[in-house]
């Protein structure tokens, strides 16, 4: 790795990198976290786009983040796409796009997704030769793979039926296949409908279908699988009751076991919970859409991550999300999935503020990272100002790592410890070191 490929520097200094973002996708890879995409609210007069040609890396042993500029077919910049990690790949599928296009093909009516391919993160003002170009969006189904060992993106061109175009989608990886299910774009094509469709409902919104440039949209339940073996989409067919169409809801997996999770239908934001067993590839309902008191109440745009218990079941921590009296919330949810019947649990002990559209990484056994996101009304008029995170949240799930203790206390005594310090193993003594001079 080169010195202008990746720049590390204390927490502080850097962390409005990661926190002054929503949107995004974050996952974890051999020990970091990686954040990529997103954008930023307040941003008038420049992009409000992040650069999609650079991910952040979060370093849980040294505490410190660092950027990688990142080469090959680089997607364009975008938010609410979806993310996975299968063994040294990240996955990163569908999102919402800031593309160029040419003003030719707008006269022609030509929509977006038509005349234009999702160039690198640099590319917002080429030309390819049909004139003046201009800055457009659209809503995406393409997948894209990047390798974290040479950080060199490649846009793949899977064969068999393609996913809807959607954003707040949410992916997950199981044995060689990328799945993803929900998120909220354009209707199918007739041809869609036609051969695909006794697999998935689709439900428009109503506000997106009349009016002067109405472009219509709406919720649907796909559940789609990429398959790398054979570099096809698959559309699975399950049995039992589905979840119904959604966006900005959370999927984790436990196991062989994916969890979904609330999420948006309508003007209804759920907090039911499905699971789908990823072996036979049937859906179950864990707990209904409710208004009891001992649940999350109904939300959208929150984090729900995986978590170890200790049992072979594990478990499941929810973080924040946006209600429907549209209130950012801070609250913190836990389930333990070898308990019979399934309950949430409040974890107060936890809350640490507000955040909506945030996203959630597992560092390790111990710790689930939350990064970014806003902490109040996204939907309130243009003239309230966002407002987003100041810190990233570390949740402590479970009891750290004796190593972790021990760096931990080390650091926050150092002095006390120079002399012990220069008698490590090199590489021990390197990451405390690190964790020193960074402020940690």
């Amino acid at each position: 790795m080169s010195d202008h490929d990746s720049i590390v520097e204390p927490v502080a200094k850097l962390e409005d990198n990661v926190n002054k973002r929503a949107g995004h996708v974050a996952v974890s890879h051999r020990g970091r976290a990686l954040v990529w995409g997103g954008y930023m609210e307040n941003q008038v007069d420049n992009d409000q786009y992040w650069s999609s040609g650079e991910v952040w890396l979060y370093n849980s042993l040294t505490h410190t983040w660092s950027s990688h500029r990142t080469h090959g077919d680089i997607p364009s910049k975008c938010s609410g796409a979806a993310a996975t990690v299968m063994e040294d790949t990240m996955y990163v599928v569908a999102g919402f796009h800031k593309i160029v296009v040419s003003i030719k093909s707008l006269r022609e009516g030509a929509s977006a997704h038509e005349n234009s391919d999702h160039g690198s993160d640099s590319s917002d003002s080429e030309d390819d030769g049909s004139g003046p170009m201009v800055s457009s969006v659209e809503i995406s189904n393409s997948i894209w793979s990047l390798d974290l060992n040479s950080y060199s993106w490649t846009k793949l061109e899977p064969g068999g039926d393609p996913p809807l175009r959607c954003d707040k989608t949410a992916c997950w990886t199981f044995d060689d296949k990328v799945y993803l299910f929900g998120g909220f774009g354009p209707p199918p094509a007739s041809t869609q409908l036609d051969k695909l469709g006794t697999l998935f409902q689709f439900c428009e919104d109503p506000t997106t279908t009349s009016g002067y440039g109405s472009y219509t949209r709406g919720w649907s339940n796909q559940l789609v699988a990429y398959n790398s073996a054979s570099n096809k989409w698959e559309w699975p067919v399950c049995t039992g009751q589905a979840p119904s169409p959604r966006a900005a809801h959370s999927v984790s997996v436990v196991g062989s076991m994916a969890y979904v999770f609330g999420g948006r239908h309508l003007d209804t934001r759920l907090n039911d919970l499905h699971c789908l067993d990823l072996v036979t590839l049937k859906w179950s309902l864990v707990v209904a859409d409710t208004d009891a008191l001992n649940v999350p109440v109904g939300r959208s745009w929150q984090t729900m991550t995986p978590i170890h218990t200790g049992k072979e079941e594990g478990g499941l921590v929810m973080y924040g999300g946006f209600d429907n009296n549209l209130t950012a919330l801070g609250d913190c949810w836990r389930m333990d999935l070898n308990q019979q019947p399934s309950g949430w649990v409040r974890c107060s002990h936890l809350e640490l503020g507000p955040r909506l559209w945030h996203a959630a990484v597992g560092l390790d056994t111990s710790q689930v990272m939350i990064v970014g996101g806003l902490t109040n009304n996204i939907l309130a008029p243009s003239f309230v100002a966002k407002h987003h995170a100041e810190k990233v949240l570390f949740l402590r799930v479970s009891p750290p790592s004796l190593l972790k203790l021990c760096l931990e206390y080390i650091t926050k005594h150092r002095d006390l410890f120079n002399k012990e310090v220069e008698e490590l193993p090199l590489s021990l003594k390197r990451i405390v070191k690190i964790r020193c001079s960074s402020g940690a």
